[in-house]
């Protein structure tokens, strides 16, 4: 699984890097690539893509808590909780910064303000 987060990190990294060059033809490439991607079935298939990573997410989250407790129980982890919890954790944590960093592309697209902890979502 974090394999496959790391994966898709970095296509977008690579993503990202074909769009700050300017190699004429290849740039708009990607730019015609991106454009036909979000004609048509884009959208249903984002939307299905984010709920997986969440159910995910929700389950890595529950394995995280799972351990915790069990650590708590019993007053110490096992190298194998601990082992488990690290790669829990960093699945959590790779999947979080994938759905942020989506939130604040949309909302930066659609003129909203930065997502605040205390106050939520600032649109002006």
């Amino acid at each position: 699984m974090i394999q496959l987060l790391f994966l898709v990190l970095f296509a977008e990294g690579v993503l990202a890097f074909l769009l700050l060059v300017k190699i004429g033809p290849l740039r708009e490439l990607v730019i015609k690539s991106l454009d036909q991607l979000k004609i048509g079935k884009g959208p249903a298939t984002v939307k299905t893509i984010a709920g997986t990573m969440s159910v995910i997410l929700l389950s890595s989250l529950m394995s995280i808590v799972k351990i915790q407790n069990k650590g708590a129980m019993l007053g110490t982890m096992s190298p194998m909780d601990q082992v488990l919890w690290r790669t829990h954790l960093l699945e959590a944590s790779l999947m979080a910064f994938r759905g942020f960093c989506r939130r604040e592309e949309d909302m930066k697209k659609r003129g909203c303000g930065s997502f605040n902890v205390v106050s939520g979502l600032q649109c002006f």
